[in-house]
């Protein structure tokens, strides 16, 4: 009896007759299986009516067509097959996990509703042509394998492919122009097939006595590795981790970490070494000899602000330095149109009117914190007005310490009214003055799950012109959820993972600085734009394709040689109706003396010399786009973005 058990447990369990029936079918002149000489075998060797585990792994090529199969479960134990073809069957599913010697497979005319082919590194052509394909997943790091996919009702319902970066166009080709379907490489954070990392942890060592457990890990710290002619870029995760996947297994690579402030810090040499297997390598980054402070603050939208409801507004500020730091963050709002409704930093004093401030201590170096702010917008001040809002950031070191003020205050203005959905914001705005030309933009990346799912992970791709920005300069601030972050050349992806982005309307986002290329001119327009995809990975949802992908606005911004540093901003200037056909309302608080009318280039269009608190311009036989005017007033001035449409 024990024997027989034993018998037993060697032998494979199949689920219904037909397959298994077709297996002991086989002979050694029927060709239903091949061995590794190409003979034609008989799979059950001892004739016991049952296929042990042992006599599966004999069989190298097997072909069980028209037999009017529902499942092949069993077959991952045939590990040795190189060639399958179960074509003309009534198969709903097939695991592949374990079969990676396959080369050739033919399963046409099946009901496979999803295909996953990620583990067959070696396969060279796979037919799986007349299905019901719904979901193809063939990232599996080769380059030259084969894949019909089209026919019968595959063309109608087949959602998504995620393939290897290099066979996107490829596989996109083969879409029917009416096709919907999504091809791209973002179900998985690492490259298909094989590869090795290169990893390791970022640690700040402020006494400069080598990487213990004590030293403190710190996310958004900047890495970069260099494998030949390619420059990858990613950041550390929470826990102060980086990583990078590379398929190549020759060469040779070097790992640093780019830190903004290099005079605050000692950073460690690039750290080299050969491909071919894993690497893990810590970097222990120290204070220079005289620790120099460096903070930095920015404000940004988490909601839109409409009339009569509430808005949320986000501070993130950094230390940059390589000095702890205790000091003062200072938000101020337009108090005659807002009115605060709470923060969540409970530290925080709210009580002086259009102003929030929070004392903080103890900023590390490398460390990011933030807080949020609810204000109602009052129902009088309708949708086109403008909201203004400036945040300060100090520290308490005295005026002995070396400061560094660039980005230890920050300006934004949001338009009453306006969405935010998934958008592309740069925060800076539409115009900016010249001599900015070569510091940070912020960006401020805003995703919303508009399915009726639960997102559990969502992937932002931006590209950033090379001749616009300086693409090595890119910082991230913040992030609403986990990621992983992959730059690579122009492209930037940001995976984020396990975010249980509730759906409608549940929403995250990323906050990001790049600097504009040095060499631009007043005049020139600096754009960009994101795609983002929703659950587009392992865990794809059929039932919420329709909202599973978007692509924001383009997100324009102009320098304009309009400086009005030598002036007051009138911030009671306001100009309507915009976007216009005809004309403009320029009104002000106080006396108007002209306005003047730029192209996006920078060229003066038109001077109106004036004498009034409002005044109309006329634009009708200017082109449809993008103007700039430049008003002044006895108070001061300001600089307004129009369209004509």
């Amino acid at each position: 009896m024990l024997f027989a058990g034993i018998a037993s447990a060697q032998n494979i369990v199949f689920n219904g007759t037909i397959f298994k029936s077709k297996l002991l079918s086989a002979t050694t002149s029927n060709g239903v299986a091949i061995d590794s000489n190409g003979n034609s075998i008989q799979i059950d060797g001892d004739g016991d009516s049952e296929i042990s585990y042992t006599e599966a792994t004999a069989v190298y090529k097997l072909y069980i067509d028209n037999a009017f199969m529902d499942n092949l479960d069993g077959i991952e134990h045939f590990t040795s097959l190189t060639d399958l073809d179960f074509h003309q069957n009534l198969v709903t599913s097939i695991n592949f996990s374990s079969l990676v010697n396959l080369q050739n497979v033919i399963a046409n005319h099946n009901s496979l509703t999803t295909l996953d082919i990620s583990t067959l590194t070696n396969l060279l052509y796979i037919d799986v042509s007349n299905n019901l394909l719904e979901t193809i997943y063939a990232k599996n790091g080769t380059t030259s394998d084969v894949i019909d996919f089209t026919g019968g009702s595959n063309t109608n319902v087949l959602s998504y492919i995620c393939t290897d970066e290099l066979q996107v166009t490829t596989l996109q080709s083969q879409l029917p122009g009416s096709s919907t379907c999504v091809v791209n490489s973002y179900c998985t954070v690492p490259p298909g097939g094989i590869y090795s990392t290169l990893s390791g942890t970022i640690v700040f060592d402020e006494l400069s006595n080598g990487i213990d457990a004590s030293d403190p890990k710190f996310p958004f710290i900047k890495v970069a590795c260099v494998i030949g002619s390619q420059v990858l870029q990613t950041t550390s995760d929470a826990n102060g981790q980086y990583v990078f996947y590379t398929q190549q297994t020759t060469g040779s690579f070097s790992i640093v970490p780019v830190i903004e402030n290099t005079n605050a810090f000692v950073i460690p040499p690039s750290f080299m070494g050969t491909l071919g297997s894993n690497v893990i390598h810590d970097f222990a980054i120290t204070p220079a000899t005289t620790p120099v402070p460096d903070l930095e603050v920015v404000v940004n939208p988490f909601s839109p602000a409409v009339s009569g409801s509430d808005a949320v507004y986000q501070v993130t500020y950094k230390n940059k330095g390589s000095k702890a730091v205790t000091g003062n963050v200072q938000l101020n709002y337009d108090s005659t149109n807002l009115t605060i409704v709470s923060c969540t930093d409970t530290n925080a004093s709210i009580a002086t009117l259009g102003q929030v401030s929070l004392n903080f201590t103890n900023l590390l170096p490398f460390e990011t914190r933030s807080f949020y702010v609810t204000l109602t917008v009052n129902s009088a001040y309708t949708a086109g007005n403008f909201l203004d809002f400036n945040t300060i950031i100090t520290d308490d070191l005295g005026p002995t310490e070396p400061t560094t003020s660039i980005d230890n205050s920050f300006t934004y203005r949001q338009t009453v009214g306006t969405p935010i959905s998934n958008q592309l914001k740069c925060l800076e705005g539409a115009i900016v003055d010249s001599s900015q030309i070569g510091q940070y933009l912020h960006y401020d990346l805003h995703f919303v799950n508009n399915g009726n799912a639960v997102a559990t992970s969502v992937v932002v791709k931006t590209i950033f012109d090379a001749t616009k920005y300086d693409l090595n300069s890119i910082q991230l601030l913040n992030s609403s959820h986990p990621l992983d972050v992959k730059m690579d050349g122009d492209v930037a992806l940001f995976h984020l993972n396990n975010v249980a982005i509730g759906g409608p309307g549940g929403d995250g986002g990323i906050l990001l600085k790049i600097k504009s290329n040095a060499n631009l001119v007043a005049g020139q327009t600096v754009t960009s734009n994101a795609e983002l995809f929703f659950d587009y990975g392992t865990n794809f949802n059929i039932a919420i394709t329709p909202s599973s992908s978007a692509i924001t606005n383009i997100e324009a911004t102009t320098y304009q040689n309009l400086s009005v540093s030598q002036y007051d901003l009138d911030s009671s200037i306001v100009v309507y109706p915009n976007p216009a056909s005809s004309a403009v309302t320029i009104s002000s608080k106080s006396t108007i003396t002209s306005t003047q009318l730029f192209d996006v280039f920078g060229r003066l269009l038109q001077t109106n010399l004036t004498n009034s608190d409002k005044v109309t311009m006329d634009i009708t036989e200017r082109l449809n786009g993008v103007y700039f005017l430049k008003i002044t007033s006895e108070s001061g001035q300001k600089v307004e973005r129009i369209v004509k449409e």
